[in-house]
């Protein structure tokens, strides 16, 4: 991320414009490249009562933007092509040919520190969330930005009807993963035979590039690992992750090789719970 690019000014004083639509199921583009995080929040959004569109990246987001008309962005600060920073700036600045240029847009991110939100800020974003979603917090952005689907909807009835607290975190917290999937046990299922069939290429992505000591690749890498473990909920193997991909930010391959070897003993644990939950 070129931080002194992303941080040119950009108006964020006209981000609440009424939504587009009028109908039961508010639009959302969601901009994500993560697979699994994107089907997650796809799906979950879904059940509330949204209609989801998914890209993989700003620049398509543009696209999609330019074509349709949305009521809100959920954009993945950190993507390839183009980041979320960047296509916000594009988008308020009048750069793409997006007919509502002041659609609301929620940022996303596996690390949203005080400088990200910051630069967020600056591009004309709402706000930021913090990856796996909370979806009580975004469902509260929602309401500020009076962007809620009918409440008559299945999914919206039960989330209006109970929110509960999620449990600490374990090695594998199926209760919080469930939670934000609204309880969707199928889906649960169908995002771990998905999470285990892309972790091999993965996490041989990611020790491809500590062989080559490619930091930019390295945090990437680990980046999209972090939001995987996050959406199914594997806590200890999202944090080691997270701790590969700052390591990277800092060009740091001692703190990379340390991260990866924590990263590996919890990923051992998770492979053996991931085994139990699925057989």
């Amino acid at each position: 991320m070129n931080v002194s690019k992303n941080l040119q000014s950009a108006s964020t004083d006209k981000i609440t414009a009424p939504p587009i639509s009028q109908h039961h199921m508010p639009r959302v583009l969601l901009a994500e490249d993560c697979p699994i995080t994107a089907l997650s929040i796809k799906e979950l959004l879904y059940q509330y009562g949204y209609d989801v569109t998914v890209e993989d990246n700003g620049n398509a987001a543009l696209k999609t933007l330019s074509a349709s008309a949305f009521d809100f962005v959920l954009m993945d600060l950190e993507m390839p092509i183009m980041d979320g920073f960047e296509a916000c700036r594009r988008l308020r600045s009048g750069l793409s040919d997006c007919s509502n240029p002041n659609v609301p847009v929620i940022g996303m991110s596996a690390n949203p520190t005080s400088l990200l939100r910051k630069i967020a800020q600056k591009m004309g974003m709402h706000d930021v969330l913090e990856k796996p979603i909370d979806f009580d917090v975004l469902t509260n952005i929602l309401l500020t930005l009076k962007v809620t689907p009918d409440k008559n909807c299945s999914g919206a009835c039960a989330y209006y009807a109970q929110q509960t607290s999620p449990p600490a975190p374990v090695v594998l917290d199926k209760e919080a993963a469930l939670q934000r999937l609204a309880g969707d046990d199928t889906l649960y299922e169908k995002l771990l035979r998905q999470l285990r069939e892309i972790l091999p290429q993965k996490i041989q992505a990611l020790a491809e590039a500590m062989r080559q000591k490619d930091f930019e690749t390295i945090e990437i890498s680990a980046h999209s690992l972090a939001g995987s473990f996050g959406s199914a909920g594997a806590q200890q193997c999202m944090i080691e992750a997270k701790k590969i991909c700052l390591a990277a930010r800092s060009s740091d391959m001692d703190a990379v090789c340390a991260g990866y070897q924590n990263f590996e003993d919890a990923l051992e644990t998770f492979l053996c719970c991931l085994e139990n939950e699925l057989n």
